[in-house]
């Protein structure tokens, strides 16, 4: 009987990480990359994803998370690959956008506080805090002559951010600079009016209105 010999031929065994952008439609990965086992200095991979109004902080291999288990470029060890064989899915991990709204003078007296917020969050604009000799506040605007937005009123940050082209940065700055307008002018009539008719009641505001107007500079007569 001969002698008989066997060679062993052995394949370096390769784990597939199947990554989830979160916006997939189809149920499917948005990446897939082999690793090998036995690999040294593999890394998970930071795939310049976008998402609007939103920043990528991580993985995780739970869908949906709000925590991340792992960095976007944390490095991939073999043990961890050797528990995963053959394959595994990671999920990234997204948080809000923050922003600060600056309020600016333009050209009057005072400050506002920033209000710091994150995209999904909706602010309230104040309607003071800034002063200017014989002017009013009208409103605030994105640019110093143009009122786009009225006082107290409620926006969405969503809303204020697309305006400004932010959706894709976070910690970004925007400005909002309050829009001046004059004081009513208010024009009356002398009017003389009996004691008797005092007494009586004559005096009225709708009989006062007869005798008074006044007129904004913006607006006309109101």
């Amino acid at each position: 009987m001969k002698d008989v010999s066997f060679i062993a031929h052995a394949q370096v065994a390769n784990v597939d990480i199947h990554f989830f952008s979160g916006m997939e439609t189809d149920g499917k990965p948005t990446k897939t990359v082999s690793y090998s086992i036995t690999g040294i200095g593999q890394k998970l991979y930071d795939f310049q994803w976008k998402k609007e109004g939103y920043h990528q902080i991580g993985w995780s291999e739970t869908p949906n998370a709000e925590k991340a288990d792992f960095e976007i470029t944390e490095s991939v060890f073999s043990f961890w690959l050797e528990e995963k064989y053959p394959e595994v899915n990671l999920y990234a991990v997204w948080e809000p956008n923050r922003y600060t709204i600056i309020f600016h003078g333009n050209g009057g007296e005072g400050s506002i506080a920033p209000i710091e917020c994150i995209f999904t969050d909706r602010v309230t604009l104040p309607n003071d805090g800034f002063h200017q000799t014989e002017k009013n506040i009208e409103g605030w605007g994105s640019t110093t002559s143009t009122k786009e937005y009225e006082k107290n009123q409620t926006l969405e940050v969503r809303d204020l951010v697309e305006k400004y082209g932010l959706e894709a940065q976070d910690s970004a700055e925007l400005t909002l600079y309050v829009i001046w307008g004059n004081y009513p002018q208010v024009h009356g009539d002398v009017i003389y009016v009996s004691l008797e008719d005092a007494k009586k009641g004559k005096i009225t505001e709708e009989w006062l209105y007869r005798y008074v107007s006044a007129t904004d500079e913006e607006d006309g007569e109101i």
